[in-house]
């Protein structure tokens, strides 16, 4: 197979499809006879690409537009090297597909699909241009033959723009289990100084999506029964102000700790150093978490997790396997939940496993990326 990968989102960026499109790309580049990654160009970008394992196109353009402004380089691949089959990280950049499919160029054209793409206008402000930005995803989006949604709630979007489920099949997201993976708890809570305690752990953007807030009222319905309990929040972010000013409001100084960003090679780390990872997320008008693979990671590391019923959460969190879902905005809830697994050990460690398993079975990245290229064999 000849492929090219188009992405409007890969590092030096960072972000949840950066990871997917990094991490998909390394691995099927080893599966195709040819393959090349079509990027835009950014600062620090060449420092990034001498690392791969595979060629990276740069197009000088914003994220935005590189579907558009990669027609002309992606056309002369296509035709030069006899690329016949295109695989893009959302749908935003088939724009580029729609002219090589018009002059007989492709066979096949795949699509990830996210979930934010297709609920997120960037024009929602002006009705003139919110219902331009719509008629034109709706002439994109048949354009594909095929699509891979990383969860059922965005394969439901799907269905709802129109794609046939014949169309479509849900390959979940993964993570990498030789990256994260468990190490000793209690050596790492006297490192850190903190052996006496029970430690639910948030390791994301602060931005108000991901609930932090209802982790934070959460605490004082728990604080009674569990008075060594210690809440760590890691990350930074919009809402970070907002969030330490509830903790002060509720009096949770000494049980709540903003660690901000800390080194990517010790996030491994504050995952095992945890007993539990909680992740609420809210849905907030048309935004949603599609995912969510920080539950994957924490899985990875052994640990049991905490999410909502909301977007794509239930397909990264199996409920009352690898962890437990509760309602969104809902403290007392959530409070119980983290509380059934505080008390339980068994159960914690149950879980914990059990997530660690399906990591190492399915939810990984070399799994993902061979579903993926077996799916699209299939169509071809």
């Amino acid at each position: 197979m000849k492929l090219a990968f188009i992405t409007q989102d890969f590092p030096p960026d960072i972000g949840g499809i950066q990871t997917y499109s990094l991490e998909i790309a390394k691995r099927m580049s080893a599966m195709c006879d040819d393959f090349v990654l079509i990027a835009p160009d950014k600062a620090n970008a060449k420092e990034v690409d001498q690392a791969l394992n595979f060629e990276v196109c740069r197009i000088k353009t914003t994220n935005t537009l590189i579907g558009i402004m990669s027609i002309p380089k992606v056309i002369r691949l296509l035709r030069k090297r006899k690329i016949d089959v295109i695989f893009h990280a959302q749908w935003p950049t088939l724009m580029v597909t729609a002219i090589a499919k018009k002059i007989g160029l492709l066979r096949f054209v795949g699509v990830a699909a996210h979930g934010r793409e297709f609920t997120f206008n960037p024009f929602h402000r002006t009705k003139t241009g919110s219902k331009f930005y719509q008629s034109y995803r709706q002439y994109l989006i048949p354009k594909a033959d095929f699509f891979f949604p990383v969860s059922h709630y965005t394969a439901n979007l799907l269905t709802e723009h129109g794609i046939s489920p014949d169309q479509q099949a849900v390959v979940i997201n993964g993570t990498d289990p030789e990256m994260f993976y468990p190490m000793d708890m209690n050596a790492l809570k006297q490192k850190y100084g903190y052996a006496d305690k029970k430690i639910i752990i948030t390791i994301t953007r602060l931005i108000e999506l991901k609930a932090v807030d209802t982790v934070l009222r959460a605490m004082p319905h728990l604080i009674e029964e569990f008075p060594n309990l210690l809440y760590l929040v890691v990350g930074d972010g919009s809402y970070k102000n907002e969030l330490v000013k509830i903790s002060r409001e509720l009096n949770l100084e000494k049980q709540v700790k903003f660690l901000g960003k800390v080194p990517y090679e010790q996030v491994n780390e504050y995952y095992n150093l945890s007993d539990i990872y909680v992740m609420p997320s809210k849905k907030m008008g048309e935004r949603t978490e599609a995912f969510g693979i920080v539950f994957l990671e924490a899985n990875a590391c052994g640990k049991p997790t905490i999410g909502s019923r909301t977007g794509g959460i239930a397909d990264a969190v199996l409920d009352e396997q690898t962890g437990l879902l509760v309602e969104e905005r809902n403290p007392k809830e959530l409070a119980e939940a983290i509380r059934r697994l505080l008390r339980d050990d068994a159960l914690r460690k149950r879980m914990g496993e059990a997530g660690r398993k399906r990591v190492e079975t399915e939810a990984n990245w070399d799994a993902v990326a061979q579903r993926i290229y077996g799916l699209i064999e299939q169509q071809l």
